[in-house]
């Protein structure tokens, strides 16, 4: 396979598939190659082998070699497609995928060897009225409070379900059944079973889960949907007999009315929800609203949410196993922005947020927004949010360049009667995160264009204390990423990057460099060269978070469509 990814590679290619025939009867295959080659471990003065105190990091060196090769075969109405992949691990420690009860805890599970593994595979039929696919599929109810499987390339995550999904649509009525088959060997939670980062691996957790949506679309302006989703965890949270096994059942409705007049969109949701973990039952419910206001100028946005004892469907993944804790059944409207750090274990939070865009001018338009949130969730105790932020576009060059800047300032403070908050919170604040994030291209001509991106986070809080015990301090820290490119569409892009982070930690550094060249060999394949160093830490999409460690090294990426 590699050397037919090679050869790929190496001959001129154009981005488009194969179609032939088989007597008279018309075919077409996707083919979609992606390589990805990678040496983690010390560069120079980066280094990832030992600590801050010199001390050896188990598992801090390594190589990998990883492929996903994605087949797709059309024919009609009808779609076969999979996926198939590699994970191939070079300079592993000694003692590396051992026996789960005598491998020490860095390794357990990491650098397996994994040859051309099926990871998705599925047939899919689609006519004018019925949609039927039956394997691997994507699915989501309303804004995900009560389903949400989805692909989440930041943060490694690609979660299907595996099973039947059809779709009926007929006029002004869309009808969705899913479930999952019950599996033994193949069937119910599909998830991505390499972690790219660190080398671990994971089965899939094969969680039964099965629903259904109805939506009907009332005059042509309000679609009303109903929806209902059930399932059982394949392994127990706690390992002690059960009278059943631990499950979930969701349930909820939505109104969407995204034109409702030309001067307002409305959205609604609200969902029910029943855990059973160990025989014993908690309910919880949520309610997510929003609506937007339109003039001439200005667009004005009023989110809100009110989540009562509202739960992560959880996978029933190794809890031991940290890089998989993101996989989640459901993703709840966060209102707040998308990388914003939300690490309350249970949804139990009520607030919202107003945000204003003015068009000030055809190449200028500013914005603000302001957010405030009772969590109380939180491991601590109740803690409330003040999350303002304001930003800009602005664009010349007729939109061909552009320069995208924002900022704010978000405080966390305990409430008054949060104790274990207010122990280690000076002043009440358990934390302050101010943030500064640009984005900016400018044209230069002759296809050449420079482009630049990034963050800056100034914290202080959040735990992180130095000292000694009956005289700790609260330090402040900051963090952030810096990129500067070189493009020459369609072919080139030259990349050089700056990540930090000054916060107190065990990792040896805290400046990190790296430069990355990337050619386009078509508009759907390219060759991708990364060398340097990139900084941990925790990383969140829209609610969903995980904690990445260091990179030093060098990558290779390979993606090859034909």
């Amino acid at each position: 396979m590699r050397a037919l990814a090679l050869a790929l590679v190496l001959l001129p290619l154009s981005a488009h598939a194969f179609d032939f025939h088989l007597g008279k009867q018309p075919f077409r295959l996707e083919v979609t190659e992606s390589t990805f080659a990678a040496y983690h471990g010390d560069l120079g003065y980066l280094q990832t082998e030992h600590d801050a105190a010199g001390r050896p990091v188990i598992g801090g060196r390594f190589a990998d070699l990883l492929n996903k090769l994605n087949l797709a075969l059309s024919w009609k109405k009808l779609r076969l497609f999979a996926r198939f992949d590699t994970a191939v691990y070079f300079d592993r420690p000694d003692g590396s995928c051992g026996p789960a009860a005598t491998t020490i805890a860095p390794l357990r599970s990491r650098f397996c060897q994994k040859y051309l593994y099926l990871e998705k595979i599925g047939i899919e039929y689609v006519d004018r009225s019925f949609e039927v696919t039956l394997g691997d599929f994507y699915v989501s109810f309303g804004r995900g409070l009560v389903l949400s499987l989805r692909k989440l390339d930041e943060l490694g995550i690609d979660t299907t379900l595996q099973g039947i999904k059809v779709v009926f649509h007929e006029g002004d009525v869309v009808a969705t059944l899913v479930t999952g088959l019950p599996a033994v060997v193949w069937g119910g939670a599909n998830i991505q079973n390499v972690d790219q980062a660190t080398g671990r691996f994971a089965d899939d957790p094969h969680d039964f889960l099965a629903g259904g949506r109805v939506e009907y679309r009332l005059l042509d302006k309000v679609i009303l949907g109903f929806h209902e989703v059930g399932g059982t965890q394949a392994t127990n949270a706690v390992d002690v007999p059960h009278q059943r096994q631990d499950n979930f059942l969701m349930y909820g409705g939505s109104i969407d009315a995204p034109r409702l007049t030309r001067w307002l969109q409305l959205y609604l949701e609200a969902a029910g929800q029943r855990v059973t973990v160990s025989d014993a039952a908690e309910s919880g419910y949520a309610i997510y609203g929003a609506a937007t206001f339109y003039t001439k100028r200005a667009s004005i946005l009023l989110e809100g949410k009110h989540y009562s004892h509202y739960q992560r469907w959880r996978s029933s993944i190794d809890k031991t196993l940290a890089e998989f804790a993101p996989v989640v059944y459901n993703q709840p409207p966060t209102a707040e922005r998308v990388q914003t750090e939300l690490l309350s274990p249970i949804y139990d939070v009520s607030g919202g947020r107003a945000r204003v865009d003015w068009r000030a001018t055809d190449w200028l338009l500013l914005y603000a927004s302001y957010g405030f949130f009772q969590d109380r969730g939180t491991p601590d105790g109740v803690q409330y949010f003040h999350d303002p932020y304001a930003g800009a576009e602005l664009r010349w060059n007729q939109g061909r360049s552009h320069l995208f800047p924002s900022g704010g300032y978000r405080t966390e403070r305990c409430a008054d009667d949060a104790m274990d908050c207010l122990s280690h919170s000076p002043g009440g604040e358990f934390q302050h995160i101010g943030h500064l994030e640009w984005d900016a291209t400018q044209v230069l001509g002759h296809g050449l264009s420079l482009e630049a991106q990034g963050f800056v986070l100034f914290r202080q809080g959040e735990n992180v204390t130095t000292g000694t015990p009956g005289n700790m301090t609260y330090p402040s820290w900051t963090e952030g990423d810096a990129y500067l490119a070189l493009k020459w569409t369609p072919h080139l892009i030259g990349t050089v990057g700056y990540e930090w982070s000054t916060r107190p930690k065990v990792q040896a550094n805290d400046h990190y460099f790296n430069g990355s060249l990337q050619w386009n060999i078509t508009t759907a394949s390219s060759l991708r060269l990364f060398v340097g160093g990139t900084r941990g830490g925790l990383k969140c999409i829209s609610g969903i978070c995980r904690d990445f460690p260091a990179f030093t090294g060098a990558r290779l990426e390979v993606v090859v469509r034909l």
